[in-house]
């Protein structure tokens, strides 16, 4: 087998490089999804954690009363 022979044809290779443009494109495509769902799920979670916020300000208010209380139970004693 001769030196020309052992190279792949310009048939086999314009198929390779077409093969892998499709393929490219296809991997561009889902990881635009991707990147949509992320930007949904971002934008979903968004309100969760703004309740989660007030909650523990609430939780951190609450603790402050019920410290106060006991002061004030204290001293009544």
């Amino acid at each position: 087998m001769n030196e020309v022979e052992k190279l792949p044809s310009r048939k086999t290779n314009s198929k390779f490089l077409l093969w892998r443009a499709q393929r490219c494109k296809f991997i561009e495509q889902e990881l635009e999804k991707v990147w949509e769902e992320i930007s949904l799920h971002k934008k979903q979670s968004e309100p969760a954690e703004d309740a989660k916020m007030q909650v523990l300000k609430e939780l951190e208010c609450t603790k402050r009363v019920i410290q106060e209380l006991k002061l004030n139970l204290d001293r009544v004693d």
